[in-house]
């Protein structure tokens, strides 16, 4: 006996009692197995679900009536984005970055400031044996961000995170005003040093740019994303929001993005579960998945 995935499911029919197992909350593993593998005389009424409602007279007399509220969503759903929504994705992000990214890779946060908290604590995890990059954060690592930066990232690294965004300044006059440079980065990457005996830890790019609405062209990506991998211990983040919002043609680069949400979505070059490298093909430690 097969069943289609439904609201549990991530890819094509499976066996009941296998996507049984791979259903995370325990109230929606208990209203699948109702609903699907219990015997037709079992009634559970210890699951907190409205399941029972679509059987017999509420589902002639309701839901079958009811176009903009279907079963599926009012059932419980994983906090991380129902499987349409992340196949879709998944699709959209292997057409975008020409690489296979799974469903099961994806994961959806509420708004891409959650997706960054989440990176954050996620990139305070040790690695697991045979990964290799930079070592972990920890409270009070500087976090690099050109400036002016969107004021969310101050909560979303600082409030819960415990770390601490320095502003990358950048020219504010003539005609290389707000001009991002490599060597304004390291600038303010040894003027931390200079200060206060440690180095920045983590590199945000917001691309393209928040609130000046400037697009980053890939050879300078490249050359931050080349000097940060091959001289420094950063992990790179690149939020790129409204990546799809651009109407003209630029290429953006791809080269070291490492997180996803749903507003916001980043990748290793060379993405999956094991270390992403960057351009110069040097070892990183992408982010455990979770934005993005």
């Amino acid at each position: 006996m097969t069943v289609p995935t439904g609201p549990t499911g991530l890819t094509g029919p499976t066996e009941p009692a296998e996507l049984l197992a791979r259903i995370p909350d325990f109230e929606q593993a208990l209203a699948y197995y109702r609903r699907h593998l219990a015997p037709a005389t079992a009634i559970d009424l210890s699951v907190a679900e409205n399941v029972l409602v679509y059987e017999d007279s509420m589902q002639k007399m309701v839901f079958d009536h009811t176009a903009l509220l279907p079963e599926t969503y009012i059932h419980y759903m994983s906090a991380y984005g129902g499987p349409d929504l992340r196949n879709e994705v998944a699709a959209l992000l292997s057409k975008a970055f020409e690489v296979r990214v799974e469903a099961g890779d994806v994961f959806g946060t509420g708004g891409v400031g959650s997706a960054l908290e989440c990176l954050a604590f996620a990139l305070q995890d040790p690695p697991k044996p045979g990964e290799s990059g930079p070592p972990p954060l920890v409270e009070g690592d500087a976090v690099l961000l050109p400036a002016p930066y969107w004021q969310g990232f101050n909560w979303s690294f600082e409030q819960r995170p415990k770390l601490k965004c320095v502003p990358v300044k950048l020219p504010t006059e003539g005609p290389e005003r707000f001009r991002l440079t490599l060597d304004a980065i390291k600038e303010e990457y040894f003027t931390y040093h200079r200060l206060f005996d440690a180095f920045p830890r983590l590199l945000v790019l917001t691309n393209p740019h928040n609130p000046l609405g400037v697009n980053y062209g890939k050879r300078l990506l490249e050359e931050i994303y080349a000097w940060v991998i091959d001289e420094t211990d950063m992990h790179i983040v690149s939020d790129e929001t409204y990546a799809y919002a651009v109407f003209s043609r630029i290429d953006h680069g791809a080269e070291c993005r490492q997180a996803r949400g749903p507003t916001g979505w980043t990748r290793g070059r060379r993405s999956g579960r094991r270390p992403a490298r960057g351009s110069t093909g040097a070892a990183r430690r992408p982010a455990p998945s979770g934005p993005v």
